[in-house]
């Protein structure tokens, strides 16, 4: 199994290659750098490669946790490749800069200091969001 220093050290080389966590969960690490998840599953008796997103902006926590999660929706007889009609992207409900900025500011919060946090939101609150608060994103 992975632990975060191992995937923070992995380095690129020429070629693709990749290492295995557990339970069919792969990092793909590119010769550009990237360091992506993968899920090897089979669906309908087919080896199948399932994208998870880029480390780190999907932790080995989540990774994990999302790997469990196909895992059960396979099992339930579910193709996590066949997106419903019904669904709605996220994306399409966000409607407004200020509904964006918040997005951003809570998914990247954990990462920055307190005192960077809150200037940060200072900074965009007076001058940027009094502004463009309620424009739409599109």
């Amino acid at each position: 199994m992975l632990n975060n220093t191992q995937i923070k050290n992995f380095k690129p080389q020429d070629k693709l290659y990749r290492k295995t966590d557990s339970h069919g969960l792969v990092l793909e690490i590119k010769p550009n750098g990237v360091k992506a998840w993968q899920y090897r599953s089979r669906i309908g008796g087919k080896a199948t490669m399932l994208s998870l997103g880029d480390y780190p902006a999907v932790s080995l926590v989540e990774a994990r946790r999302a790997r469990d999660d196909l895992k059960i929706q396979i099992k339930s007889g579910i193709d996590p490749r066949v997106k419903s009609e019904t669904e709605i992207p996220e994306e399409a409900t966000i409607k407004t800069f200020s509904d964006m900025y918040q997005e951003w500011y809570e998914h990247n919060f954990e990462s920055w200091s307190e005192g960077y946090a809150k200037d940060l939101d200072e900074r965009c609150q007076k001058p940027l969001l009094s502004f463009l608060q309620e424009r739409n994103i599109a």
